[in-house]
């Protein structure tokens, strides 16, 4: 019989070698755990400077994700140098949400100059600070852009943090443009309204007494009445001859005390060749006027012609009644005509100022006694002079009387003059236009003006409107009939919102207005218009005010 352990053990070796064969199959040289046969049991190995992890050999002085030891993680852009986790040269290694990463302290908007220093809103990192794309500049800690930001409006760089300029706020009614505010007030010639030739003076009121705005315009030849109709249009409804063209100022008042508006326009004489009348129309009620004309005629003074640069109504004498008041430059002076009633009129009183060339005579009771006074702008320059045209005070006596108290130089040709509190302050104040600027004079508590303030505005400027164009309760500024700055052979006109204080922001340029002008709500919408008489066109510009797209 054949002993069989020899064959016994030569399958056992045969079964070792198969086993051995099929585990090297399972690795790669590199990666794979290494077996070795040493007899009956056999032990799993790596080659040397490898570590076994998991089922296989890792390099742990280089393999990113067992760094040093099996299972260590670098992070992210980090690479794993002789057993540490380390970034490349440039770079820091920084914490990140998910975990370490190597960071370009020099762009990295989240690691901006060190680790975790996180730069703001639109920051970006530039060479390690944190900056603000384009014109932008950091003011507490947002991207700011001052030519547009109305918190921050023409801040610089620091944004007063330190350094620079905060800039200044802006009212909830204004929005920043150019580093500058400006008001959300704003105006589109919406139409025009066609008129009688050379049209010079324009005014507004409820003639007949609908709610709605009617217009008057002073041609070279007649008074056009138009009728409002709620929107901003107009209809023209009656057109009063014999009017002529002298002063552009339209007076609207009721001079018979009967509810009607009327009106008084100041022209030539006809049937008194080289006088001046002052021409009323007796109101219907129905926005019409009745065609015959009350003329109260002023005869001539010193052998020249009566001539009225301005008219104005009030009541001067405290009688209950609307009296008239005519500026006459070369009387010089200005001319009284007391109203009697029953529509009768005294004659007119010419009183000789003693001031050059009155253009425009506006009561207002200054010193608030309850007496009206006269405030009187003077152009020099209609005698050729070279002395200074000069602002003039008269203190009303009550009676229709009045005495010369306070005069201040004003410029070299005083045309118009209008009456606020344009501070704030409580006591009213004066602005005057001289061809191409404005003074301001300011109330003081003693009763006199303080001067000094000027407003340059367009050459040819010879109006000036002081009325609140934007609802904020602040006294704006309208100048009228200057050249325009683009095109000096056109006229325009400037709004100047008021600031409170006195100071005005940057004008609103509106072409047209080659001097008459005026403000009201013609389309009933809550909101200032303009009405611009446009002479060489023959016609009335129609601003309606809106709000710009800026301020929705």
């Amino acid at each position: 019989m054949m002993r069989s352990y020899p064959l016994r053990r030569g399958l056992a070796c045969a079964l070792a070698l198969f086993a051995a064969a099929s585990l090297a199959s399972a690795c790669s040289s590199d990666a794979a755990v290494q077996p070795s046969c040493t007899g009956p049991n056999c032990a799993n190995t790596c080659e040397a400077g490898k570590t076994a992890c998991g089922s296989s050999c890792i390099d742990t002085a280089t393999d990113r994700l067992n760094c040093g030891a099996c299972g260590k993680t670098c992070g992210e852009s980090e690479t794993c140098t002789a057993g540490e986790c380390t970034c490349s040269a440039g770079l820091a290694t920084c914490d990140g949400p998910n975990g370490r990463t190597c960071a370009n302290v020099r762009s990295d908007a989240a690691n901006c100059g060190s680790c975790g220093h996180a730069c703001n809103g639109d920051e970006t990192c530039f060479g390690g600070s944190c900056v603000c794309p384009g014109a932008s500049i950091t003011c507490g800690g947002v991207c700011t852009d001052p030519q547009t930001n109305k918190n921050h409006c023409g801040a610089t760089e620091g944004c007063g943090e330190g350094r620079g300029s905060a800039g200044v706020a802006c009212r909830p009614d204004f929005y920043c443009t150019s580093g500058a505010c400006m008001a959300c007030a704003s105006w589109t010639n919406d139409h025009d309204v066609a008129t009688g030739p050379k049209p010079v003076g324009i005014t507004t009121a409820d003639l007949n007494g609908d709610g709605k705005v009617d217009m008057l315009v002073r041609t070279s030849v007649s008074l056009d009445v138009f009728r409002g109709n709620g929107d901003g249009t107009f209809e023209l409804i009656q057109r009063v001859a014999g009017t002529g063209m002298n002063a552009a100022d339209i007076g609207v008042a009721d001079f018979d005390g009967d509810g009607k508006l009327d009106v008084a326009v100041a022209g030539p004489d006809t049937a008194n060749p080289g006088a001046l009348a002052t021409l009323v129309l007796f109101g219907f009620g129905d926005g019409t006027f009745a065609p015959t004309l009350t003329s109260l005629s002023r005869p001539v003074v010193q052998n020249r012609t009566a001539y009225a640069s301005g008219l104005a109504t009030a009541d001067v004498n405290n009688d209950g009644k609307v009296d008239i008041v005519v500026s006459d430059p070369f009387l010089p002076g200005y001319a009284v005509i007391l109203n009697q009633g029953n529509r009768n009129f005294a004659p007119p009183v010419n009183v000789m100022s003693g001031s050059v060339a009155p253009m425009y005579a506006d009561p207002v009771d200054l010193d608030g006694d309850g007496k009206l006074d006269l405030v009187i702008a003077n152009n020099t320059a209609l005698y050729y002079s070279d002395d200074p045209s000069k602002m003039e005070i008269f203190h009303g006596n009550g009676d229709g009387t009045f005495e010369k108290r306070q005069s201040y130089v004003s410029g070299p040709a005083g045309y118009s003059v209008a009456v606020a509190d344009l501070d704030g302050d409580g006591r009213l104040d004066i602005v005057t236009v001289d061809w191409s600027s404005a003074q301001v004079f300011r109330g003081q508590a003693d009763g006199t003006f303080k001067g000094g303030s000027k407003l340059y505005v367009p050459v040819g400027t010879a109006t000036v409107i002081a009325k609140d164009l934007n609802g904020d309760k602040i006294v704006d500024l309208i100048f009228a009939g200057g050249r325009s700055k683009a095109d000096q052979s056109t006229k325009s006109f400037e709004v100047r919102i008021g600031s409170g204080d006195g100071s005005y922001f940057p004008p609103v340029i509106l072409p047209g207005g080659t001097g008459g002008l005026t403000v009201a709500d013609v389309d009933g919408d809550g909101r200032q218009d303009i009405l611009a008489v446009d002479l060489p066109n023959n016609q009335v510009k129609v601003y309606l005010g809106a709000s710009r797209s800026e301020c929705h």
